[in-house]
């Protein structure tokens, strides 16, 4: 998942809501990449900054791991 470094320090301030970013990148609630993630259980694995000097923002990339015993939901795994 690509976005906004400022975006995301709103967000997380409490400044900008979730559904004010659902609605900026054109989302809803299935389409929502963290909430799809969180239903997998895949937990945020990686986190990097692009910096874009020239630009007025920066670009934020959240990497996302295989789903976690810990918090992802139960399944039955078929048979061999």
């Amino acid at each position: 998942m690509k976005m906004s470094a400022r975006e995301l320090l709103e967000i997380l301030a409490g400044v900008k809501t979730v559904a004010q970013f659902q609605e900026n990148y054109g989302l809803d609630e299935r389409s929502n990449p963290f909430r799809q993630m969180l239903r997998e259980g895949r937990l945020i694995s990686k986190v990097t900054v692009e910096r874009r000097p020239e630009e007025d923002d920066d670009t934020v990339t959240i990497e996302f791991g295989k789903p976690d015993a810990a918090i992802a939901p139960f399944r039955i795994l078929p048979s061999d």
